[in-house]
């Protein structure tokens, strides 16, 4: 492999690595769910508010494509990007922590008996800006080399695309924004688009009640979560290998279609077996985050394929970045919508599994159980809006038609829906307003009484 190639798959393995590390259950789960007890929807809200910071490098992806550093549009970001991130984890890992919110016992283990710091999760605020600095700027490097990516993958041959290169446009940014003003009004990148978006919204819904179910019913240590997260990693890396190899010919609905049944009702039902005490066990009852890395990972590289195809020549950075991010775009939204549907049985809270009723327990169902039916409907969209293949992309870019309106839809779904999800997750993350309905809370008025 060309060291220039073998470069860029190193700096694409710890580019989703770290975004895994952070986002994922590794940092979040026991810092922010044991450690400071935040609530449900709080939880939810500061992970998507990761991810959609991750989205800002579409926009360094638009300055790496128009402004060069040193005679080089790549590179130089991607290395600027990762020591400034640097700078930042030196910042976090000097920073003093909080007392926990529960005690220990003696053989070091978390006792939800004895709440030592009543207002740890009040203190979640201050490190979150701190990882959302580090994601800012690790977005720099990630945009520099997608555009690099996109370059290379176009000097492939179609049986083999997708591996590496170098272009250089001599476009202005006034012209590759109108360039790709008018891409967007395609069939194509509309398909493409509006499939990605509302696919990412229905099938990452997931109720407010999880981090609960995990930390207090099944008794998820930090440990065997990180251990888990790890190996959702390499199985994902995995998946996406065993699919370029054996898969890629097959049908894009097809694949999705057969990922999600094999893995999503094996996660419900997990969850049910837990929130009725049939089976409440860490091994057995976290495998579905296992199981669900899979179509994920499918979902992502499919996507990958699909971004490649849209984006023009002479944008390559901003197109195949936008048609990237928008599953984290939608993110947030999925979180609000899951955090909304989770608000009227009020499962963010810790009374509701220390109590165990009955009652208690069929609240969880409810909100679990409308987050599935969500994900469910992502199977519609799959035979509704995805091409079948990288070939119906590029037959239907050869006879396309252009839809303004569509393309003036889109654009308010998108800045709509960001406003929209971001003040709720906002809303969620500060503690005297996480209370309230539209930030998934139980409602203000009945957390007073």
């Amino acid at each position: 492999m060309h060291p220039l190639r073998l470069g860029l798959f190193y700096h694409k393995f710890l580019e989703g690595f770290l975004f895994s590390f952070i986002v994922n259950p590794l940092v979040m789960y026991p810092f922010f769910g044991r450690y400071l007890n935040i609530p449900g929807n709080t939880y939810s809200a500061i992970t998507s508010i990761l991810c959609f910071v991750w989205s800002i490098k579409i926009f360094w992806a638009m300055i790496s494509d128009n402004c060069p550093i040193f005679g080089h549009r790549r590179i130089p970001y991607m290395v600027l990007g990762w020591s400034i991130a640097a700078i930042g984890f030196i910042i976090s890992s000097i920073l003093p922590f909080p007392l926990p919110y529960f005690g220990v016992t003696a053989d070091c283990k978390q006792n939800t008996s004895d709440i030592v710091n009543p207002d740890a999760p009040d203190e979640a605020l201050p490190y979150c800006v701190i990882i959302i600095f580090i994601m800012i700027f690790y977005a720099m490097s990630s945009g520099g080399a997608d555009g690099l990516s996109v370059v290379y993958a176009r000097r492939e041959p179609q049986s083999n695309r997708g591996k590496t290169v170098t272009y250089c446009s001599n476009f202005t940014l006034k012209e590759m924004l109108k360039q790709f003003w008018g891409t967007m009004a395609t069939e194509s990148f509309l398909r493409v688009g509006f499939f990605i978006f509302f696919n990412t919204i229905a099938s990452y819904a997931k109720s407010s009640a999880s981090i609960k179910i995990n930390a207090i019913w099944i008794k998820l240590s930090p440990i065997v979560s990180g251990v888990v997260c790890l190996l959702c990693i390499f199985i994902a890396i995995f998946s996406m290998i065993l699919y370029q190899r054996f898969f890629n010919a097959l049908s894009w609905r097809y694949a999705l279609t057969l990922c999600f049944f094999a893995t999503y009702p094996i996660g419900f039902f997990s969850d049910v077996l837990a929130i009725f005490n049939i089976i409440r066990n860490q091994y057995i009852n976290f495998f579905d985050e296992v199981i669900i890395s899979v179509p994920r990972a499918i979902h992502g590289f499919i996507s990958l394929q699909m971004a490649t195809e849209v984006s023009e020549e002479g944008s390559e950075g901003f197109a195949f970045v936008l048609v990237m991010m928008l599953g984290n775009i939608a993110n947030p939204i999925s979180t609000m919508l899951s955090n909304i549907l989770s608000s009227p049985f009020d499962v963010a809270r810790d009374y509701r599994y220390f109590r165990d009723t009955i009652e208690d327990r069929w609240k969880v169902f409810y909100s679990v159980s409308l987050c599935f039916c969500c994900n469910c409907f992502s199977i519609v969209l799959i035979y509704a809006l995805l091409p079948s293949q990288k070939s119906d992309i590029q037959t239907i870019k050869m006879n396309q038609s252009k839809y303004p309106r569509l393309r003036f839809l889109f654009v308010c779904l998108i800045f709509g829906g960001m406003i929209l999800s971001n003040i709720s997750n906002i809303l969620a993350i500060i503690p005297d307003f996480s209370c309230m309905l539209i930030a998934g809370g139980g409602g203000c008025l009945q957390i007073s009484e």
